[in-house]
């Protein structure tokens, strides 16, 4: 660097020139200078070994005060932006300057970058959950638990306990199909409670019914190939199939479930995902001839009933529904159940009974996704399961579930009788049916303004064209809240 340039550099920047954009309403002063600072350096304006403004210059110039300069300045320094020089003030680091010109090219800025990748060139896919924010239930969630009803206390002493006393291989690398005692206790408490017929060597471990229909998709399908699809569909499994490129061909489901005559016109599929136990979002459970001639259709077309028994544990009215996979003589059904929605929702823990000749495959496309499931939580949930905890847990959530599902309908007559409560025998959350004419995403819409969380039936259809309706959750929120919501919904509609 010649002399000139040297001279150049040393005299201070121009607190004048320095072109910060102002701040945003509710912004931080602090905050706000320091990014602008930074977005000042990065894009060149001030080069590497330039003298900056003094902080009381500063100070004068935008009002603030000196103080919040000074932090910023230091902040800076300790981060390798600024390097400060006894008695004469604070400098661009020099060697900053050509990682600058390397990033963003000799006198350029960020205006002249190009712009970042349309996300579809990034294979990005929206997703139907939400990805950060405020995740507290609200009137009317669906398909969320109370957490604040889980039995902690007795939890955390199960954990505390392992963690004192167990084995040091549940710390360790794992089976990738999981914790065998905890097969075990999963195995024998779907033969006892839901009709499935197993051992402990067809059951796989995974986080949840996502993971468990991402990896059978995988096994069985590729790209381009057709999948059978229940009319309306949850969402969740949509995605999975958007998102592999899977063609969906749907079936509509009517109030005996899924429409088995349909089937024979349309194409033959490997996998048809279907929700026989409480459809979801429309509640309608697969009747028992439809569930023979749905396993029939599979045997004839070597295909695979990928059944999702999401919440079938919470059934109101008699016994909870024994599984299809009960019914399945011929090794055609794959059953996948979770206990996030049973235990809590961060517990990540669900299952998959397999028939043997798909359990290998599964198995080893299991260990590439994330090796094993974590050992802690699923010692402490067999732990749970043998110790009859989980029954006496399911017990209580029944009624208490029930009671809300039943202030629910009673608040819907009260305040709102222009809807109409579907009839409900199972799951966490049911149908609230709007008059004819209404558009229920404009609803959804509305509501979400004054806080009501609830979803548009017509989000869940694929061809099939069904009355307006609004899909509410109950289960998650007391009866107290649930009266109030309604009467927010009254208001505004």
């Amino acid at each position: 660097m010649n002399q000139f340039n040297q001279i150049i550099r040393d005299k201070p920047a121009s607190a004048e020139d320095l072109q910060l954009n102002p701040r945003a309403k509710g912004q931080k002063i602090q905050q706000w200078l320091d990014r602008e600072l930074r977005r000042l350096i990065l894009q060149g304006q001030i080069r590497g070994g330039e003298k900056l403004p003094s902080t009381r210059k500063l100070a004068q110039l935008w009002s603030i005060a000196r103080g919040t300069v000074i932090t910023v300045y230091e902040q800076l320094v300790a981060e390798g932006y600024l390097e400060s020089r006894q008695g004469s003030g604070f400098y661009v680091v020099t060697g900053l300057t050509e990682d600058i010109d390397y990033v963003l090219g000799e006198n350029s800025t960020r205006e002249s970058q190009p712009e970042r990748p349309d996300r579809n060139e990034i294979n990005y896919k929206e997703s139907p959950f939400p990805v950060q924010g405020d995740f507290t239930p609200k009137a009317f969630s669906p398909f969320q638990p109370d957490c604040d009803l889980f039995p902690r206390v007795l939890w955390g002493r199960i954990m505390s306990s392992l963690c004192r006393q167990a084995d040091a291989s549940i710390f360790r690398f794992g089976e990738a199909a999981g914790y065998r005692p905890l097969r075990e206790a999963i195995s024998q408490y779907l033969a006892r409670s839901r009709g499935v017929k197993c051992s402990a060597e067809q059951v796989i471990i995974t986080s949840g019914t996502q993971q468990s229909l991402q990896m059978i998709s995988q096994i069985l399908l590729r790209e381009g190939d057709n999948v059978i699809v229940e009319d309306p569909l949850y969402r969740g499994a949509r995605t999975i199939f958007s998102q592999a490129e899977f063609t969906l061909n749907p079936v509509p489901v009517d109030k005996d479930g899924l429409t088995i005559e349909k089937l024979h016109k349309i194409k033959t599929s490997k996998l048809i995902f279907t929700t026989p136990t409480n459809q979801c979002p429309l509640g309608v459970v697969l009747s028992l001839e439809r569930r023979f001639q749905l396993l029939d259709y599979a045997q004839k077309n070597q295909a695979y009933i990928f059944e999702d028994d999401y919440d079938g544990e919470f059934r109101y009215t008699g016994q909870p529904l024994p599984a299809l996979q009960g019914l399945d003589k011929n090794n055609r059904v794959i059953y996948a159940g979770t206990f996030n929605k049973t235990m809590y929702a961060s517990l990540r823990l669900g299952y998959l009974v397999l028939p043997p000749e798909l359990f290998n495959a599964a198995l080893h496309y299991r260990a590439t996704m994330d090796r094993f499931p974590p050992g802690l939580e699923q010692a402490a949930m067999s732990t749970f399961l043998q110790e009859g905890h989980y029954n006496r847990h399911l017990r209580r959530m029944r009624k208490v579930y029930a009671g809300r599902l039943k202030a629910l309908q009673e608040a819907v007559a009260s305040y709102l009788p222009e809807l109409q409560i579907g009839t409900r025998a199972t799951g966490l959350e049911t149908l609230a049916w709007l008059p004819q004419g209404s558009d229920d995403r404009k609803v959804c819409e509305k509501l979400a303004e004054q806080g009501i969380r609830v979803q548009a039936l017509k989000n869940f259809c694929l061809q099939q064209k069904l009355p307006p309706a609004l899909v509410m959750g109950f289960a998650a929120i007391t009866e107290k809240q649930i009266r109030q919501g309604i009467k927010t919904i009254a208001r505004c509609l």
